[in-house]
């Protein structure tokens, strides 16, 4: 048996007479205890807060989104785009791809000389990069002195 483990049994349960350090013990026990459960669910919940709150102000999502039942990408025909035109309830309607990307930023005041991140990516037809700057580059600061290098996708046959 671990003796460290006998001598606190000893000394929490003895059966003789309830001392003010025994009292004072279980009280900070149970104080470190309900901290510690109060911190884990204080953060929990901040951390899904913070991802709902991004998700509201990061992610647009049209009314209707048409997807790829099989893989990943949805075959992109005249067919398709025909349909698309002729139907008088859609009023606009723009292809894109959607993926995950690996963003490698330079950090200021880091130890590495480089951060990366995970973020999604969303590609759009050629015809529609009027955001683009003319060296394929997208600003991501209000100053304007950092900028992210895109290339448009090109949107052959799928989508």
């Amino acid at each position: 048996m671990n003796i460290s483990r006998l001598i606190a049994q000893r000394y929490l349960f003895a059966k003789k007479h309830v001392s003010l350090l025994s009292v004072l013990t279980y009280i900070s026990v149970s104080g470190i205890t309900l901290g510690a459960a109060l911190l884990i669910s204080v953060l929990s919940i901040f951390n899904g807060f913070f991802t709902v709150i991004q998700g509201f102000l990061l992610g647009y999502d049209p009314a209707l989104r048409v997807e790829s039942i099989g893989g990943q990408v949805l075959e992109w025909n005249d067919t398709l785009e025909q349909q698309l035109q002729e139907d008088p309830r859609i009023v606009e309607y723009t292809p894109f791809v959607e993926g995950m990307a690996l963003l490698r930023t330079r950090t200021i005041n880091g130890v590495q000389p480089y951060e990366n991140k995970v973020i999604q990516i969303k590609g759009i037809p050629m015809d529609l990069t009027s955001g683009l700057n003319q060296n394929n580059s997208i600003s991501i600061s209000p100053d304007q002195n950092s900028s992210v290098e895109a290339s448009p996708i090109e949107m052959n046959q799928s989508v």
